[in-house]
């Protein structure tokens, strides 16, 4: 079985996000497929978010071999430990630098939009 994979030159719109980490908000794009990595433009990252076992959103990594729910393209590249980050809902007050959290912001923009804003 292989899984299905966007080359992310073919793909026309992405729903926009912010994922937010202890001490920044990084802007990204989605995509309910695994992204090409061998697709990307320089200077684009894209993370990976595993399935959660209690939660919709589980581990935020570099990338997700099992329990793949989305990727986020990216404009920076994140330094993110192998383990990955925890999702942890912005109602709890304990969120640290092992935590992200992640914000629809209910648009949708092509590559291009994304990478001119």
């Amino acid at each position: 079985m292989s899984l299905k994979k966007l080359n992310i030159q073919s793909a026309e719109e992405f729903e926009d996000i912010e994922i937010t980490l202890k001490n920044k908000v990084v802007k990204g794009l989605v995509s309910n497929l695994r992204v090409e990595r061998s697709s990307l433009p320089e200077g684009i990252y894209v993370v990976g978010i595993r399935e959660g076992d209690s939660e919709i959103y589980g581990q935020l990594k570099n990338y997700v071999w099992v329990n793949h729910l989305i990727d986020v393209i990216l404009k920076e590249e994140l330094t993110l430990p192998e383990e990955g980050l925890y999702f942890l809902d912005e109602e709890d007050d304990k969120f640290d630098a092992e935590c992200y959290n992640l914000n629809y912001l209910g648009g949708q923009m092509t590559l291009e939009a994304f990478l001119q804003n």
